[in-house]
């Protein structure tokens, strides 16, 4: 889809970027989830030229059908791209050039992170960790939870999970975030950010939280402080990524701390225990994310078409 399309949908902020690498045949949100994980794992076994009715069969999807592109996931797609070089200044995006071209994106709350755990608190267990794959077996074999409710935090966050407002162009450093002891939990990575600009023994309830913890390695470290330095600020980084729906507001409109995506995250367990911490995770991101969003389109369809990083017009790519 071409940005300027995209821009004109009713509701672009509710707009699933997985459309723009597969043809799904169904609205069912959990269908869909299987589907698009589907496509990885056939992928991961090396099936990825696999017509798509090869590929339902081998997975037992029938029904399901999605055609499958090639190339990239969401997060990856020309169109997140665009936008990422409409709303994004030249001076940050260019840490996050990947090696072989466009942008490394980063979606911000893992669908995996915690539909893993809620299938834990719904007493489904899997022989040793969670995985793609096991989260499929359940699905398959009729174990996977039936949601009645069209409202249900956890379909309200997997609907949320693949729209503008929860990518951001990152150094493809900063990905390994995921790997590492933040188990890929957003609020925590902002704590970590946060806590870079405002200097260690901040008093807050996730002054704790350090860039070393969140990245690791030493190199992947530097890189990502280049980045973060050509924000200067956390007043700067939370509006230049507009993330203000994730942070808490201050008097005098300054930019506080980041929220918890569930009460005493940053003071307790890195990984929901419990099934109200994992609804709280999924009625906090979905609403985050799909207001960020909204904020998105809003510049969005003001920017006006400038040079990118690349030297092409702004909101253009090229092949």
């Amino acid at each position: 889809m071409e940005l300027e399309y995209f821009l004109m949908l009713g509701h672009p902020e509710r707009y699933d970027f997985r459309k723009e690498i597969m043809e799904f045949q169904t609205d069912d949100v959990i269908q869909r989830y299987h589907t698009y994980k589907a496509v990885g794992i056939a992928e991961e076994d090396k099936v990825k030229n696999l017509c798509e009715t090869a590929c339902v069969e081998k997975y037992g999807l029938q029904g399901l059908k999605a055609v499958l592109k090639p190339v990239c996931e969401a997060d990856g797609c020309e169109l997140l791209q665009a936008i990422c070089t409409r709303l994004w200044d030249e001076k940050h995006l260019k840490y996050c050039v990947k090696a072989g071209g466009g942008f490394s994106s980063d979606t911000m709350n893992s669908a995996f992170a915690t539909l893993s755990k809620w299938l834990s608190t719904q007493e489904i267990c899997v022989k040793g960790v969670w995985s793609n794959r096991k989260i499929m077996d359940c699905y398959l074999d009729g174990r996977f939870p039936k949601v009645e409710d069209s409202d249900a935090p956890v379909i309200s966050f997997l609907e949320a999970c693949y729209t503008l407002g929860n990518f951001l162009p990152v150094p493809p450093a900063f990905q390994s975030r995921g790997m590492n002891a933040s188990k890929d939990y957003w609020d925590l990575a902002l704590a970590c950010i946060y806590n870079y600009y405002m200097e260690k023994g901040k008093n807050w309830s996730g002054g704790n939280y350090m860039l070393d913890w969140l990245l690791k390695k030493k190199q992947i470290i530097e890189a990502c402080q280049e980045w973060l330095n050509t924000f200067e600020s956390w007043q700067v980084f939370v509006e230049k990524n507009y993330l203000q729906d994730f942070v808490h507001l201050e008097p005098g409109y300054v930019y506080g701390p980041p929220m918890e995506l569930w009460k005493g995250h940053f003071s307790g367990l890195v990984e929901p225990k419990v099934p109200k911490q994992c609804e709280e995770f999924f009625t906090h991101a979905s609403t985050w994310i799909l207001s960020r969003g909204e904020r998105m389109v809003d510049i969005a369809r003001k920017e006006p078409v400038g040079e990118s990083v690349f030297g092409h017009p702004r909101g253009v790519l090229q092949n």
